[in-house]
């Protein structure tokens, strides 16, 4: 448990609040079991995104076609530091 919490990633967003913290001090619980690892593992290694991968109908739903991809974007430049401007966020234009 302590090798996984080691690789996985830092979050950006959170930099007070990781998860590889919380998954070290769970190393150490004395209630952890196998199955726990394993649960882990199949997270950092997208094992569950490849078996149920999500549909089309999903990903771009025919309400929203482009919600996703907005919202991707929007992760990506937050992390350079880079925001909409108040007049976008006010009149929803992307």
């Amino acid at each position: 448990m302590r090798a996984l919490a080691d690789a996985w990633p830092a979050d950006p967003f959170h930099p007070n609040l990781q998860l590889r913290v919380f998954l070290k001090s769970l190393a150490t619980h004395p209630d952890l079991t196998h199955d726990h690892v394993r649960i882990m593992r199949a997270l950092k290694g997208n094992t569950l995104i490849k078996r149920y991968a999500p549909t089309v109908g999903t990903l771009r739903p025919p309400s929203i076609p482009l919600h996703y991809v907005r919202l991707m974007e929007g992760v990506e430049k937050s992390q350079l530091g880079i925001g909409r401007p108040m007049w976008k966020r006010l009149l929803n234009i992307w």
